[in-house]
């Protein structure tokens, strides 16, 4: 005889509502799974039957359950069903195991419409999953334009920069073996390599997986003739990594070189202030921890 769950499964829902009139719970969950039937609806996209459940009382907010329906609705981009389970009391911020909630599965599914709806709904932009990452990065990640762009005003500094690099990086793709031979050109020093490239169209900004572009390696290794190249040729010394570095900072961990000088009196002001102020920091610690030699020769060549 068919079961309640199995006439879930199977969209039966002239069986659902027998069971249903006959006393069975809408808030029953399969045992095997942990899944509640309204659950099971939802990752089905299945309106009418969620509809049915929720008229006669399923709890959208039902602890027993170990996928949340709204969040299942979502992530599949049924529209329809997030604004029942929502005009339902379905609560915005419930979480999965990993932290992920309905806005952080409609912006990585690319649906606009529900990321719209759940913010309406007072959803958190800022909530971060499990691995500390935020809706716009979701989105960013897979090139979802429009929904970055609605989340860009919700979220943090940092993670509209990071978004924005993640965008591009989508839109330029993995880095070619061209553009792996670029960077070892510009980290060696190999200026006829990198003339190559660039004379055959390669982009100067391309980027590697961390948004790092061969500015960064050509200033890393002190490479003056390269970066002046590179520069030359339209390279952006503002351009930051995912972490929020820029060639400016990449010269300046090696040491205060000619190319230093080059990128520091070509770096935004913001960004000169920013490395200023990190490296005194840098200075303050060394001298707290009793590097007092450290200290004493990072302070000459700041202010050389």
């Amino acid at each position: 005889m068919q079961s309640l769950i199995d006439a879930v499964h199977s969209r039966d829902a002239f069986a659902v509502e027998q069971y249903l009139a006959a006393g069975a719970s809408p808030d029953s969950v399969n045992e095997k799974t942990g899944e509640s039937i309204l659950s099971i609806a939802a990752g089905q996209a299945n309106l009418p039957l969620a509809q049915l459940l929720l008229e006669h009382d399923a709890d959208p907010n039902f602890t027993g359950t170990t996928a949340w329906p709204i969040e299942l609705a979502a992530g599949r981009g049924c529209t329809e069903l997030v604004e029942l389970l929502l005009d339902h009391d379905a609560e915005t911020e419930v979480q999965d195991e990993d932290g992920c909630t309905p806005l952080i599965a409609a912006a990585a599914g690319g649906h606009l419409e529900i990321v719209n709806l759940l913010l309406e709904a007072g959803a958190n932009a800022r909530h971060k999953d499990r691995y500390g990452k935020r809706a716009i990065l979701f989105a960013a990640e897979k090139a979802h334009m429009e929904i970055v762009e609605t989340l860009a005003p919700l979220s943090t500094a940092k993670d509209r920069r990071q978004a924005d690099l993640m965008m591009r990086l989508a839109k330029q793709g993995p880095p070619s073996d061209a553009i792996h031979n670029f960077f070892e050109a510009a980290d060696k020093g190999d200026i006829n390599a990198v003339k190559a490239y660039l004379e055959t169209g390669g982009g100067v900004d391309a980027m590697d997986e961390s948004g790092v572009t061969a500015l960064f390696r050509a200033a890393h290794r002190g490479r003056l003739d390269i970066a002046e190249l590179l520069v030359a040729h339209g390279a952006n010394v503002n351009h930051l990594d995912i972490y929020g570095n820029c060639p400016l900072s990449y010269a300046g961990t090696r040491h205060k070189s000619a190319a230093y000088d080059f990128l520091y009196e070509r770096t935004s002001k913001k960004l000169r202030d920013a490395w200023d102020k990190g490296t005194e920091k840098a200075i303050r610690m060394a001298a707290e921890y009793g590097f007092s030699e450290i200290a004493e020769f990072a302070q000459r060549r700041l202010q050389e």
